[in-house]
C-alpha cells in the first residue's frame, strides 16, 4: 500500500518507507510510514470506514484498510486495529496494533 498508493503517484527523487515492529505493553505494534503525498484528515477517516466498491477500480477498491481494521477489531476487540495520521516523513503513518501473543515453552 505504501508503494502503490503513497509513493507511485508522487514525483519524488527519493522514496522513503520506514517500517517498525515493537511491543507496547501486551500489544504488538507495526508501523509503516512514507514520504508520499499523504492523505487529508477526511480521507484518513473515510479510509477506515467500509464503503461501496467501485466496479471500475477493481485493483484499487478503497476497502483494504477498512477491511483489515474491521477484521482486527472483530478478532481481537475494539481496542485493537489501525490508526492513520500524518508521518513526520511527510506522507501517511499507519499504526497496526494487535495483542502480543507468544508461546513461552
Amino acid at each position: 500500500n505504501a508503494i502503490t498508493h503513497g509513493l507511485e503517484p508522487t514525483l519524488r527523487e527519493v522514496w522513503l518507507i520506514r517500517i517498525r515492529a515493537y511491543s507496547e505493553g501486551t500489544s504488538l505494534v507495526l508501523t509503516v510510514e512514507d514520504n508520499g503525498d499523504g492523505m487529508s484528515e477526511e480521507s484518513m477517516a473515510d479510509a477506515l470506514v467500509g464503503g461501496e466498491v467501485n466496479p471500475e477500480k477493481l485493483l484499487h477498491t478503497g476497502i483494504g484498510l477498512s477491511n483489515l481494521n474491521h477484521r482486527i477489531e472483530l478478532i481481537y476487540g475494539q481496542e485493537f486495529g489501525l490508526q492513520l495520521s500524518t508521518s513526520e516523513l511527510g506522507g501517511l503513518f499507519v499504526k497496526v496494533t494487535v495483542p502480543l501473543q507468544y508461546d513461552q515453552s
